[in-house]
Parts: C-alpha cells; structure tokens; sequence
C-alpha cells in the first residue's frame, strides 16, 4: 500500500490530553494546562538545561528547574511551574515514575498507530480496523455507512446493541426503530454536519449507551459513520485523536474497496504463491490484486524472505513483526508460508531504496535470531520467482556458514550462488583456466608463488604498488614475477575477458570470494 496509509495525525505522535487521562488513572493531584490546538508530540526529555529544544517534544522537570522557557515549550513537573505552553504541573510522583509512565502512552500509541498500519498494508478489512481499535478503546467499535448498513464491528460486548440482519442482502445494519429515531432527531441531523470527533450523548439518543462518533468523509462525500461506545470503560477526552486517526484508516479502506468494486477482501495469498512458484497466475486474480494494492504489473520489486535461524522454528505470524514491517517499509504485501514469512516490497511505488530497506530491517532481524535474504531488484511481476529464488539460496547461504550475518543481499553472495549452481554441473578443475591448474602445479612442484601473485595482482586491479604491498614483496620483484608468469602460461593480462575468466576461475578453484 502506498505510504499514505499511515494517516494524515503524525506518525507515532501524542496530544497532551492522552497523558493527562493516563495520569487522571494514576493519580489525583495534577493540574492539566492546554493552550490554543491540541498539539501533537514525538517524544519526551528530562530537561537539564540544555540549549536546543524542540516544539514537538514534551520536556520532564525536575524540582527547582529555573530558566526553563514555560512560554513555549510544554512540559510536565511536579512542581506548581506556571506557563503559557501546554504543560502538567504538579504531579505528585517522582521523574522515574512520570517518565515510565509518559513513555507508556507513546509506546500505546505508537503500536496503535503500527497496527493500523500493517491492516491497510497488507490488505486487511474495515472488520480488522473495528478489532484493533476495540482493543485500543477496551470498548466496542463499529462503522457503518450512509444507509446504517455495518461495514465492520469488533467483538460483541456485554450490553452492545444488536445489530439486525437482513437475509435478502446478506448484510447486518442497525436496528429499525433506531434508524427511525435518528432519521427524525434533529439533534441528529445536526451531528452529521461534523468533521471531528464528537459525543452522542445519552440525553439525546434513543439507545442509552454513549458514543464517540467521526463522520467518514471522504471529498466532502459523507460515507458513514465510525462508532466507540462507552460499555466496557469511559471515554477519554485524549481518545478523539486516536478516533480521528481510525476513522482516516477507515476512509482509505473504503477507497480501496470502491477501486475494486467488491466485498469482502480477496485474499492474494494463493496469487502470490502462484506467482512466486510459477511466474504466472489467474490474470483476474492478479489484475484484482493490482487495483487494491495500486500496483502495476512492470513496476520494480524487492523480495524478501525472513525465517528463524533455528529451522526447526517458524516465525509467529502477525504481532511485533507485523509492527515492525508496517512502521518500517512502504507499498509492501507479505504472507507467511513454510514456516518463515515472503515480503514483496514495490520499489516503484513506495519510495524506498534496497539499502534503506536492509537497514531498517538488519536490527529487527538480528534481534530476533531470524536469518534475512533479500533479493537484486525485479522488474515485472513475472520476475518475482527469480527474485524468491535468490532469497532461498541466501537463507541456504547463511544457514551452512553461520558467519555472524544475518541479513544478506543477493548480491552479496551472487558470486557464491554461481559458483554453486555450476559446480553441481562440472567439476571446478574441468570448468578452471588451465593456466590457473598449471601454475598451482608449478607451485608445488618448485615452492613458488605464481599463483597467489597472479590472484593478488588481478583482485588489486592490476595496480603494482598495493599489489606489491600486500604480497610483502619489492616492486621489481612482483614485475619479475608476472613476466615469468606470462613465459610459464603464455597469459594476455590485456584481454578484460580473459582476466574476467582468471579471476572468476580463482572463485571456482578456491570456493570463496576474493
């Protein structure tokens, strides 16, 4: 999916007001102060007077704090620190505990954000949002649309309004006599005018639960409504915010859904598989998954192929690593098979590069004792079985020399890949120059070191000082050298396609890169 999916609110950014209901949790003495719009934040730091601070982030105080600009840099104290900026002031707990705690909200959000993320990029549902939201909230949410039909709820709680079910379209929607009541409320009406995150109240509502609502608008086109309902905890002031970012998550699922005129989601796994495995599959199979996924058949991929280092082991699918990968790539689809995962990143649509792929990844990777082979870039979907090719033999690679890498570009190991795939054909020594054998032959048969001069000389690019330097030998000695070499085989050095054929017969001969 394109990168837009990670919503317009600021990507892993907070309000103060989610603090503030965190805090109202844990403790009774605090004074909350907001000025102006609800800003976003980043992160956190303990102020000890450094210099440089930043608008987007929330500045902890410690006792006594003076000079610390309260005018226009929000902060958190225990002390009574009056300022202009957004800020909490005494809190009667020590640094350790509000920063434990501030630092629980952003992870909160953070993974909040992450999760919606991976459902929209890996081709998830309105229903999939409803159940990461519900488990954000701990309340029931749904959405539905302009005709009250229900595009997606989250699991039922005790006391959540039952939904009626039509058999003549297959479709559920909210009770009738409660479509009726709205349709004639104009307190109602009213609220369908909204672009924020608002309450429905019990006052005005013929169903006696409380609401947090957000229209879904879409182009200034009303598409429904998303739904929190207050059942299994209280709703939170801090909560609009991360309403707002569902309902953006929702809108784009619904223009995904409009693209490709069909209900529910089509799972592409088995089009992929076919692909990866054949090169080919059903074309409306593949053109359905291009729509959704907003691909095309000739852009540029990457494949990628994660699995534990033990191979006995497979990869959990979802949780973390699901996390992990929508916050880190862009235009992505995944699936898990034989016990590891596929990653199919489009590196025409998403902006990345192959190396700054690898490096977010390698830390994940390396953390969770997981082994990565990542292929050269593909053009074509065709392609992507050459791509996944690349990737098996990598694992392969890694697995057999447990050097201490874990992540590995094909074409860190290309050389390798094809020394092994002719090796399986013929034997090196058949395939080798025969200059190479005579002069390991002469080697041994007079304790010379043409061969290893010869190799030196080609893998410096035939440069005679770093040549000379690394054989530890004199200049004039090295030059004595390569004239015998070139009496004893008859060698032209000139020819880039003979030095190509020496160098890659070295490869072969010694079955390791040089």
């Amino acid at each position: 999916m394109q990168r837009d999916y990670q919503g317009g609110s600021g990507w892993g950014r907070v309000t103060m007001q989610m603090i503030v209901d965190h805090m109202d949790e844990q403790f009774w003495e605090l004074i909350p102060h907001h000025a102006g719009e609800r800003l976003r934040f980043s992160g956190c730091a303990l102020y000890h007077g450094q210099r440089v601070l930043r608008e987007d982030t929330i500045y902890l105080l410690p006792e006594g704090t003076e000079g610390f600009p309260t005018g226009r840099y929000s902060y958190i104290t225990p002390d009574d620190l009056p300022g202009g900026a957004p800020h909490i002031r005494r809190v009667n707990q020590s640094l350790p505990v509000i920063l434990n705690l501030v630092m629980e909200v952003f992870r909160s959000y953070r993974e909040y954000e992450m999760e919606l993320s991976s459902i929209c990029n890996s081709g998830g549902t309105l229903q999939d949002l409803c159940v990461a939201g519900s488990g954000y909230f701990n309340n029931p949410v749904y959405i539905h649309d302009e005709l009250f039909s229900i595009l997606g709820a989250s699991r039922r709680f005790a006391g959540m309004l039952k939904f009626d079910y039509n058999e003549q379209t297959g479709k559920r929607h909210l009770p009738l006599w409660l479509i009726n009541d709205f349709r004639l409320d104009p307190d109602y009406q009213k609220t369908l005018t909204t672009h924020c995150a608002a309450i429905w109240s019990v006052d005005n509502n013929a169903y006696p639960t409380r609401s947090l609502y957000v229209n879904l608008w879409d182009e200034g086109r009303y598409r429904g409504r998303l739904l929190v309902g207050e059942i299994a905890s209280s709703l939170q002031p801090g909560q609009f915010d991360a309403a707002e970012l569902l309902a953006e998550y929702a809108v784009m699922l619904l223009r995904r859904d409009e693209r490709r005129h069909v209900h529910p989601y089509h799972n592409f796994e088995q089009t992929m598989m076919e692909l990866v495995e054949t090169g080919n599959a059903d074309h409306r199979d593949i053109q359905m998954m291009l729509d959704i996924l907003d691909w095309e058949k000739k852009d540029t991929f990457l494949c990628i192929r994660l699995r534990s280092q033990r191979t006995a082991d497979g990869i959990p699918a979802g949780g973390v690593l699901g996390s992990h990968l929508a916050s880190s790539l862009n235009s992505y689809y995944s699936f898990y098979r034989d016990r590891g995962l596929y990653i199919v990143v489009n590196l025409s649509r998403g902006g990345q590069s192959a190396s700054a792929i690898r490096q977010v990844l390698a830390p994940y990777v390396r953390d969770s004792f997981m082994y990565g082979g990542i292929s050269n870039p593909v053009t074509g979907l065709h392609q992507l079985r050459y791509g996944f090719m690349q990737t098996e033999f990598i694992l392969e690679y890694l697995d057999e020399n447990r050097s201490g890498i874990w992540l590995l570009p094909y074409q860190d190991c290309a050389l390798e890949y094809l020394r092994a795939t002719v090796a399986d054909r013929m034997p090196a020594e058949v395939l080798a120059a025969p200059a190479l054998l005579r002069l390991r032959q002469l080697d041994g048969e007079n304790d010379t070191e043409y061969y290893k001069t010869l190799k030196v000389y080609l893998t410096m690019e035939r440069d005679i000082p770093r040549a000379a330097q690394e054989l530890i030998i004199h200049r004039t000695t090295l030059s004595y050298r390569l004239r015998k070499i070139q009496e004893l085989v008859n060698l032209n050095l000139e020819d880039p396609g003979q030095r190509l054929y020496l160098l890659w017969s070295f490869h072969l001969l010694e079955g390791t890169e040089h």
